[in-house]
Formats: structure tokens, C-alpha cells, sequence
């Protein structure tokens, strides 16, 4: 049974991930070209599918004016970074499909969320200048520790 699943699981390395990979190479060629629908076509071949790339398939069903497949592609992403975008993406989507009542509802959303985002940002830049300041006072007071040792 270890042996099965050995195998197994060097099967998927050897063969999983790197055709992922080739698949995301090829995509992303193709949206550097601006061949969409090519592009869609290596999109959807990969089985582990990041935020980036629901995102950037969300953002191709959009220009084939695909609006409902957009809207499935964005709702997979769970990404706090990209949720704001997503929504207002949403909100646009809803807008050219005439549902106003949905398209109000995720520019809001994104409008909070990107306040969220904005608020956590500059959280962790406090915390980063705490944590600095931190370092400079401990710093500062080895070295005058430092000096005292070597004047005894």
C-alpha cells in the first residue's frame, strides 16, 4: 500500500505541477499577444488554480464579453488583495449585464473592502516602525552597555 502510494504521489510531481506550469506559460503568452481565447483554453487546463489566475480568466471572460463566466471565475477568489478589485470587477460585470441592484451592491463592497485593505496596510507599517524603533532603543542600549564594560 506505501509503494501504491508512492507512486502515486511522484506521478503527480513528475506530471501535475510541471504541466501546470506549461499550461500558465502558455496562457500568459497569450495574454501578452492578446489572444484571449487562447488564452482561456491553457487557463482552464490547470488544476491548481491560484487567485491570480481566476482573476486574470475573470478579466478574459470580460473582453469575450462573457459576463456570467466572469462573474464565476471572480467569485472563486478568496484573496483578501484581490477581493477589492474583484468586486468592483463585479460591479462592472453586473453594469454591462443591466442588473444595477448587483452592481451597486459590489462597488460597495469593494469600497469597503479596499478601506479594509488600506487600514491593514497602514497597521502593519505602524508595526514595522514600532518594531525599528524597537531595534534602534535596544540597539542603543547595548552599545552604551557596551562602552560602560570596557571603561570598568
Amino acid at each position: 500500500m506505501k509503494r501504491i502510494l508512492l507512486l502515486f504521489v511522484i506521478q503527480i510531481s513528475l506530471y501535475g505541477a510541471p504541466l501546470d506550469y506549461f499550461y500558465l506559460y502558455k496562457a500568459d503568452s497569450f495574454v501578452k499577444e492578446g489572444k484571449t481565447s487562447e488564452a482561456l483554453y491553457y487557463y482552464k487546463q490547470i488544476d491548481d488554480k491560484t487567485d491570480e489566475i481566476h482573476y486574470n480568466m475573470g478579466n478574459l471572460f470580460y473582453k469575450e464579453k462573457s459576463y456570467e463566466k466572469a462573474i464565476s471565475s471572480y467569485k472563486n477568489i478568496k484573496d483578501t488583495k484581490l477581493l477589492y478589485q474583484t468586486l468592483h470587477n463585479l460591479g462592472n460585470r453586473y453594469a454591462k449585464m443591466g442588473n444595477k441592484d448587483e452592481s451597486i451592491k459590489n462597488y460597495e463592497k469593494a469600497l469597503e473592502m479596499f478601506t479594509i485593505h488600506k487600514e491593514n496596510e497602514q497597521k502593519v507599517l505602524n508595526n514595522q516602525n514600532k518594531e525599528k524603533a524597537l531595534e534602534s532603543k535596544y540597539e542603543i542600549e547595548f552599545q552604551s552597555k557596551e562602552i560602560q564594560i570596557k571603561k570598568d
